[in-house]
């Protein structure tokens, strides 16, 4: 019935809760936080080191790719200089039109 569902909730409310003291209680006895404040501190320190080697990577990709970029740009300058240099450059020739499409052509 409707009555124990609700006394049966509230039991597993109050177990959960004890049982989450209990850890906390557990957590804070000095010689366990020790050893859970070790383990904070390793995961950190290695989260940290992850970060740092992530943005050393970034930056060492971000360099590579801005150095291309800025060879590419030396090239296409070196290429618009020479072409420069060498002077205009000479116009195709238009081909000569066969006499048959002028009509007053003899």
């Amino acid at each position: 019935d409707l009555d124990s569902r609700w006394r049966a909730r509230g039991a597993r409310r109050r177990r959960r809760r004890k049982q989450q003291q209990a850890s906390l209680r557990s957590a804070n006895d000095p010689a366990r936080r020790h050893v859970l404040d070790d383990d904070m501190r390793r995961v950190r320190i290695e989260q940290y080191r992850k970060l740092q080697e992530d943005a050393k990577e970034r930056k060492r990709v971000l360099a590579e790719r801005k150095a291309k970029q800025k060879e590419e740009e030396r090239k296409a300058r070196e290429e618009a200089r020479a072409s420069l240099r060498a002077g205009p450059k000479p116009k195709p020739k238009p081909e000569p039109t066969p006499s048959t499409t002028n009509p007053w052509a003899d």
